[in-house]
């Protein structure tokens, strides 16, 4: 099991499509590849344009080399999505995209594989690492080694963890007696700091805070930040940029990003707007969000919230 990807159901895939504004020849930048559900698709909508697909993880690239093997308009690059514009630019001389899309966050095969460390269902080494090769920092350093203040301040901002000083209290009291190594000490140590009342809930107790120890290791709130807006600035005019979140830490990040992108900002209430051009405009004022039908079909799919920005300019 560690080594195969279980199935892969690609979520919002009809919405996605639906809005991508796809058209024979489009330019596509598929900026987060995975298991090629969502590629696989583009490709079929594009058959004289060209996918561009981008990963970080070694094992989703390989995967993707083979799967994709049958079409013969599409390029694979291993990369961050916030390196993928300059590299493109680079290594294809790719300037514009028609269509750019983003599904943030650990893919159902990354979170299934036990030896990778991302989930608190089994029992593994923490690693947490989206790039096993190039990213030396691993889960395990980050909890044994980090300052408590910085633990506190991600698990509280990333997650929303409203006991984190109390699990990181928690996690560096045992950390001093000994390193902590698999996912079930943490997820132990995790439990302890918590009320009783918060361990009878719903959602797992260790959610949150492997949620923010995730973001520390792939460092993604930076990629967000640094990565779609290099996104959005290589649209080429009437060409869109879709982005998927899973939780509304992201859902948060994008709104903002999409934001400055489409309106007039100033930095005080008290002088007159940026003499600016608005070359970008939403597609959905609010993000879309999984039918029922889907929800019923991947549990997965619940959280998801899809936004759209189009350039107009």
């Amino acid at each position: 099991m560690s080594e195969e990807y279980n199935e892969h159901v690609p979520v919002m895939l009809e919405e996605v499509l639906q809005y991508s504004n796809l058209k024979n020849n489009s330019v596509v930048i598929d900026m987060t590849l995975g298991r090629c559900g969502h590629s696989k698709a583009f490709l079929n909508s594009i058959p004289s344009g060209h996918l561009y697909g981008v990963d970080r993880d070694s094992k989703a690239i390989t995967y993707a080399e083979g799967e994709l093997k049958k079409y013969k308009n599409v390029d694979i690059l291993k990369a961050k999505f916030s390196e993928a514009p300059l590299l493109l630019n680079q290594n294809y001389g790719l300037e514009k995209a028609d269509f750019i899309f983003y599904d943030l966050g650990v893919s159902s095969p990354q979170f299934d594989d036990p030896s990778r460390g991302f989930s608190y269902r089994y029992d593994s080494p923490l690693d947490m690492r989206m790039d096993q090769i190039e990213n030396r920092l691993t889960a395990k350093e980050v909890v044994n080694s980090y300052e408590p203040s910085t633990l506190v301040k991600a698990i509280f901002e990333y997650a929303d963890e409203i006991y984190a000083k109390q699990i990181v209290r928690n996690i560096v009291k045992h950390r001093k007696q000994k390193p902590i190594e698999t996912t079930f000490e943490l997820v132990e140590i995790i439990k302890e700091a918590l009320p009783k009342s918060v361990l009878y809930k719903d959602k797992h107790p260790a959610k949150k805070t492997f949620l923010a120890i995730r973001y520390l290791v792939n460092q993604e709130k930076d990629e967000i930040l640094f990565g779609i807006p290099e996104g959005i600035r290589m649209l080429d005019k009437g060409g869109r940029l879709e982005v998927l979140t899973f939780n509304s830490y992201e859902d948060g990040l994008v709104k903002k990003i999409f934001k400055q992108f489409t309106s007039i900002l100033t930095s005080s209430k008290y002088l007159p707007p940026e003499n600016k051009s608005i070359d970008y405009k939403l597609v959905t004022k609010k993000p879309l969000e999984p039918s029922l039908e889907e929800i019923e079909r991947n549990k997965r799919a619940k959280p998801a919230k899809l936004r759209i920005i189009e350039r107009i300019k």
